[in-house]
């Protein structure tokens, strides 16, 4: 049965080094090969600033934000790899649609090999030694979240989720995020441009209750924080994210 545990503290650097394919807090690179050794090659590591301390947060629900640029899509990638030393792991990437999910496919193509993952085109899945899974799907709507009813991914991420209209879509995909065993750790992570079908759910549930960025926040029994990226900040203010 799935067991239902808080979100373990990820700054902990014994859990840290039991994370296989990143280096320890410091440094945080994705590497090649399944255990962390001398000799490999740094595949992906994180820029300074809002990017790693997005990877860093332990908050369950954690958002995000900015324009175009910032890293985004690349932080909820690589964040996806945190846990596929585990043989119960399962994460989730979305998108609105297939077609826009295509860029983050052919990315994982070119680097998730090198972490000895092995794809599977038909299912859109990546296996790993261990038995974990990272899985890439679509939700554009509440008919379409329904297609992961009685699923568990203990990893979910949604790139653009300012795209979908519904906030029930999320509070459904959160009753997807379980673990199937008790040290695995429960993370909701999400990227949003300013604007779109979506944008005033989602600055209600971030922005306008994580008041400040990188903060962790207790919001209904659960934990969320809210990144902006450094590199838009002054136009995201005045957009609202």
């Amino acid at each position: 049965m799935p067991v239902e545990r808080p979100v373990a503290d990820w700054r902990d650097r014994e859990g840290l080094e039991r994370v296989p394919a990143l280096e320890p807090l410091e440094e945080r690179a994705v590497k090649t090969g399944d255990r962390l050794s001398g000799g490999q090659t740094v595949l992906w590591a994180p820029h300074p600033g809002p990017q790693t301390a997005f990877l860093q947060s332990t908050a369950h629900e954690a958002l995000y934000g900015g324009m175009a640029g910032g890293g985004k899509s690349d932080a909820l990638l690589y964040g996806a790899l945190r846990q596929v030393h585990h043989p119960k792991y399962r994460a989730l990437i979305l998108r609105r649609t297939f077609p826009e999910l295509r860029e983050l496919m052919d990315r994982a193509l070119t680097t998730f090999a090198q972490t000895r993952g092995r794809w599977h085109e038909q299912s859109k899945r990546w296996t790993w030694p261990s038995g974990a899974t990272v899985e890439f799907g679509y939700c554009a709507s509440y008919g379409d979240v329904m297609q992961y009813q009685g699923q568990e991914f203990c990893f979910i991420g949604f790139d653009e989720l300012g795209q979908v209209a519904e906030e029930r879509v999320w509070t459904y995909l959160l009753s997807r995020n379980r673990a199937a065993a008790a040290d695995l750790v429960l993370q909701m992570r999400a990227s949003a441009n300013p604007g779109g079908p979506g944008h005033g759910w989602v600055k209600r549930r971030f922005v306008d209750v994580c008041t400040e960025p990188g903060r962790v926040y207790d919001v209904d029994g659960t934990t969320r924080a809210f990144f902006r990226s450094e590199e838009h900040t002054s136009e995201l203010q005045s957009h609202g994210y």
